[in-house]
């Protein structure tokens, strides 16, 4: 699956390296991480989800499949809302609503169980402009560990070639805490309560 989301030449520029200097393994761990700690399930393909979320007052709902490249509908306690009273980014939907009335308020969605059912858009050319900033950045995070770790790096068999990965010990030394930090701040992380 490599070099889909965004082409290597871009990575080794961003990177500050060169092309051939890149793993294809690099780019899916990249991928991989981004599922693990942001919760995407396929970022290049666009599709329309439909959830249900908890409302708790609060102003902002994260979403189930990152990254949101647009509002469908959102009803609230079975009550459709104007599409205009919400607005989005790369992974949530949040209440721009300035006047109190009996379902929304500039505070947040209403509390209740399961009572939010958001419809929306999700991945596609345009959430990947996110996914391709994450993907440079872990991948910057990886070069440059695996140029202050290089000869400890592990070799691994990987379809059916030896590639270059950067084994869970390194990951273990700092870089896997800078690359959930790279996701969370980029796409958000998985929403585990909603």
């Amino acid at each position: 699956m490599a070099w889909e989301a965004i082409s290597k030449v871009d990575v080794a520029k961003f990177s500050g390296c060169k092309p051939a200097d890149l793993n294809d393994i690099w780019y899916d761990q990249a991928i991989s991480y981004i599922g693990r700690y942001g919760g995407y399930y396929n970022p290049a393909i666009a599709e329309t989800v439909t959830e249900r979320r908890s409302g708790n007052g609060a102003r902002r709902i994260q979403v189930g499949k990152p990254p949101v490249t647009g509002i469908v509908s959102v009803s609230i306690d079975g009550v459709a809302q104007p599409i205009t009273d919400f607005d989005f980014d790369a992974s949530g939907i949040y209440c721009v609503v300035n006047s109190y009335n009996n379902l929304t308020s500039r505070l947040g969605f209403h509390k209740g169980v399961k009572n939010i059912e958001l419809t929306y858009l999700s991945g596609g050319e345009q959430g990947n402009e996110h996914v391709s900033l994450a993907i440079m950045m872990i991948i910057r995070e990886m070069v440059a560990e695996y140029l202050s770790e290089g000869s400890n790096a592990r070799i691994v068999e990987f379809k059916g070639g030896v590639s270059t990965a950067i084994d869970d010990s390194l990951l273990a030394w700092g870089l896997q805490g800078k690359i959930k930090s790279i996701v969370r701040d980029i796409i958000g992380s998985k929403n585990r309560f909603g």
